[in-house]
């Protein structure tokens, strides 16, 4: 349940498609059919520029989701089997760290209406 995913995709953010030519043939290969994606801000980017990273991890994994029909971001457990039914591998939004949070609780609440299901307090 823990692919850094959005953090690769972050690295890459002037290409597309990076999921489904760098990682879709490996994960239909395994047949991998959900994975737990993790946000996670390197310490390069701490305290200024937590919540932009994390931010912008989310919005390139939307986008790279929104234009690949064999993912879905999963928000409920419906979600998860609606992607197993359809064939499809699907990815549940977690947080590695809560610095991007950085002690506001109304943080949370925004991360959890872009998908995000899972936070690990630390590293």
């Amino acid at each position: 349940m823990h692919f850094d995913l959005p953090l690769g995709l972050f690295w890459n953010r002037t290409r597309r498609n990076i999921i489904a030519t760098d990682f879709l043939p490996e994960l239909e290969a395994g047949d991998v059919g959900l994975l737990g994606v993790a946000i996670y801000v390197e310490d390069k980017y701490l305290p200024d520029q937590t919540l932009k990273v994390a931010l912008d991890q989310v919005a390139i994994l939307h986008a790279e989701v929104e234009t690949t029909p064999r993912l879905m971001l999963c928000r409920s457990f419906t979600d998860v089997q609606r992607a197993q039914a359809e064939d499809r591998i699907g990815f549940i939004l977690t947080m590695e760290g809560a610095e991007p949070l950085d002690h506001d609780p109304y943080l949370l609440q925004i991360f959890h209406q872009l998908g995000l299901r899972m936070l690990s307090l630390t590293h």
